[in-house]
């Protein structure tokens, strides 16, 4: 309900929501799965109020993983193969 009503002032207002940010780290393997977890949860949100784009961050990852790796992470956690 919320979410309908978000998406109609918008459009009343002729204001587009351009995304949703997730705020959320990928990069880090200790938080990974529930940052995916959560992720899809904002692709509903996203699509609920009319948003194209789900913004995502690779996030602070931790001293033993090198930035290849930490990227390598974040990049497969975004990946989306199903829905």
């Amino acid at each position: 309900e919320a979410r309908r009503e978000v998406r109609a002032r918008a459009g009343d207002a002729g204001i587009a929501i351009a995304c949703i940010a997730t705020s959320l780290q990928y990069a880090n393997p200790e938080v990974t799965e529930q940052a995916v977890a959560e992720t899809r949860e904002r692709i509903d949100l996203a699509a609920d109020v009319g948003a194209p784009t789900v913004r995502v961050f690779g996030g602070m990852f931790p001293d033993s993983q090198s930035r290849e790796e930490a990227g390598a992470r974040a990049q497969r956690a975004t990946r989306v193969t199903s829905w």
